[in-house]
């Protein structure tokens, strides 16, 4: 592995996969720099002869309330905290999109929250200067899901106008199907409004720009998406694969890992269906597990990047 600087590294998914073990870890860069944080930083790594870049959109911190987690209490959730190292008082949610580069092409993955949501979360655009990628650069976006914390970096401020104005938005036709129906205010709490009249302005007027996708296929060179539902109707995950490397970008399949890694039978307070959400998240995480894979989350601590191991009932992650 090649140390550039504190913003910028580049590590061989090859070299990751040599450097883990079931039975224990090497860190490959130092501790601190698997933390959440509001700056604008870039974590350069391949996978194959694919270039990917993890990009820091900020952090969302809130404090830890008894609505948080459906299915466990509030004790129960600050000692998972503790246990994990995290302040038991706050949870703390990174916001890591992926810029992918291959056959010539500069795509990303989700869009962050375009400074709409919590003033420490926003600096997507900052993060791709650091990374020499205009907004006009990117041929594409793939779309994990629609809720707000994804969607809103593609905006420009509250207007439709868009921050990416060539590329293409690539989704699972299950989500978008889902989110512009017109009858979807009635089913929805009222805090999820703003942002579905958002999505009702936004897309139906980009419709033509947008790839929509059934099942699991092959929808930029070298990556695949994956039907994991359960967070919302249309949830997806992204397979990246080149040579005999691979890394998959989960999206929301989990957020806090202390939480959700350790304890995949708890539903957050966002999955739309708890249930579903918990099956799928056992199911990829029990495949990150076979295949030795690396693998990310937007909401992992930044820069998101690393595997999922057995632990006794659970999981544990170990970034790298």
């Amino acid at each position: 592995m090649t140390v550039v600087n504190r913003r910028n590294f580049v590590v061989s998914a090859a070299a990751a996969s040599a450097a883990f073990s079931l039975n224990g870890t090497m860190e490959l860069v130092p501790a601190a720099y698997a933390q959440n944080t509001s700056q604008p930083s870039v974590k350069r790594f391949t996978i194959g002869d694919i270039e990917v870049i993890a990009v820091n959109d900020g952090v969302w911190t809130r404090e830890h309330t008894d609505d948080f987690i459906a299915n466990a209490t509030i004790a129960d959730t600050k000692k998972a905290l503790a246990e994990g190292n995290v302040d038991p008082g706050l949870i703390s949610m990174g916001m890591t999109v992926l810029i992918i580069k291959t056959k010539g092409k500069t795509y990303l993955i989700d869009s962050g929250t375009g400074g709409q949501i919590v003033p420490t979360a926003g600096c997507l655009l900052q993060s791709l200067k650091l990374a020499d990628v205009t907004p006009e650069q990117i041929d594409g976006i793939l779309l994990t899901h629609f809720h707000a914390d994804h969607i809103y970096g593609m905006m420009v401020g509250t207007s439709d106008e868009r921050v990416f104005p060539k590329a293409q938005m690539i989704a699972s036709a299950d989500e978008f199907n889902y989110w512009t129906q017109p009858d979807i205010f009635k089913e929805q709490p009222q805090r999820r409004h703003s942002y579905i009249k958002r999505i009702h302005s936004f897309f139906p007027k980009w419709k033509s720009m947008c790839h929509l996708v059934s099942g699991e296929q092959e929808v930029i060179p070298g990556v695949r998406i994956i039907p994991a539902f359960g967070h919302s109707p249309g949830h997806s995950v992204f397979h990246i694969s080149s040579g005999a490397d691979q890394f998959f970008y989960l999206g929301d399949t989990a957020n806090v890992p202390a939480l959700f890694v350790r304890n995949p039978q708890w539903h957050v307070f966002y999955d739309q269906d708890g249930p579903g959400a918990e099956a799928t998240r056992r199911k990829m995480f029990d495949r990150m597990v076979a295949e030795k894979a690396l693998c990310a989350c937007t909401h992992f601590p930044y820069p998101s990047v690393g595997r999922i191991q057995r632990d006794g009932k659970g999981y544990v992650y170990a970034g790298v």
